[in-house]
């Protein structure tokens, strides 16, 4: 059974679905467009956002942009968590991307602690 998604995992789980904000990027109109994410290919998103009552799509390449995910809470009366990704570590297909980490994260159980929030390696 997967883990529900967080900040510490959130790379290993599907993006689709997740509410996103352009940080930065190269783009300056793109900057601060808000949305949902809709599609995801190796190397782009395709976010749907509304801009004066319209719903609008725009396919945003990953690498050189930085984007910010709410995540969702499994807790209704929590705000959601934010993580803020450099896109280029994203720049994988999405079934890659989500099959390659989590046999990283099976390898390194048993050799990474987590302490106060940063990962820290435990010596042999």
């Amino acid at each position: 059974m997967t883990e529900p998604i967080s900040d510490k995992n959130f790379i290993q789980h599907e993006l689709i679905g997740l509410q996103v904000t352009i940080i930065d990027t190269p783009c300056e109109s793109l900057r601060n467009i808000s949305g949902q994410i809709v599609d995801e290919t190796m190397n782009t998103f395709e976010i749907e956002y509304l801009t004066n009552e319209t719903l609008k799509t725009i396919i945003v390449p990953k690498h050189l942009t930085t984007f910010r995910f709410a995540l969702p809470s499994t807790n209704t009366s929590q705000q959601p968590t934010t993580v803020e990704v450099d896109g280029s570590l994203l720049t994988k297909r999405p079934e890659d991307r989500i099959k390659k980490l989590s046999k990283i994260v099976q390898k390194m159980i048993g050799k990474i602690g987590d302490i106060n929030g940063k990962c820290t390696k435990i010596k042999d």
